[in-house]
Formats: C-alpha cells, structure tokens, sequence
C-alpha cells in the first residue's frame, strides 16, 4: 500500500499525531518514516535548505517539530497539516 492511500483511509491521521504515535509498520509501509519523509520534502520545497535546517533543529518534541515547520512556512499548524496531506497525496508509492 503507499503512503498517500493510507492517508485518504485514515482521515483521523494528523501530522501531530503522526509524531507523538505513529502507526506501526504495516505490509512494507512505514508510515511514521513515509510522513517523516514527506515533512522533509515539503520544508525543502517551501523554504530551502534553511527551512529543512529548521526542522531538523527543532528536536524530537512533536509540538516543536510542527511549530517549527508551521514558523519556517509562514503557516498555522492547521494549513501545515493540510499541506502536508496534500503532498502526501502525490506520493506515488512509500520509499524504502
């Protein structure tokens, strides 16, 4: 299954839940590592290297890790996570 097909069936899945417990691995889909990956690309994306720089700074704390983010977009927490869903969206298949 890929990473944006678990997404749009499992609406109830938000980035700061993704954080704080992600899901365990289900049949070779690593969610938590996929939407990981996805925060990642969208931070390099949207602010380069510096808003990437951001996020990795910003700890393990999940709350840290979305204001972070959300601060290096210029966004809430809440159109953060919608962006994050939409680029999930585009997610062909889960990398390895």
């Amino acid at each position: 299954p890929s990473f944006a097909r678990y997404l749009s069936d499992h609406a109830e899945l938000t980035l700061p839940r993704l954080l704080e417990n992600p899901p365990p691995r289900m049949r070779g889909l690593d969610v938590g590592y996929c939407g990981l990956a996805v925060l990642c690309k969208l931070s390099f994306d949207r602010a380069g290297l510096p808003g990437l720089r951001a996020l990795m700074s910003a700890g393990q704390d999940p709350s840290a890790i979305v204001r972070a983010a959300a601060q290096a977009f210029r966004v809430t927490p809440a159109e953060l996570d919608s962006m994050w869903r939409k680029e999930a969206a585009h997610a062909v298949q889960s990398p390895r």
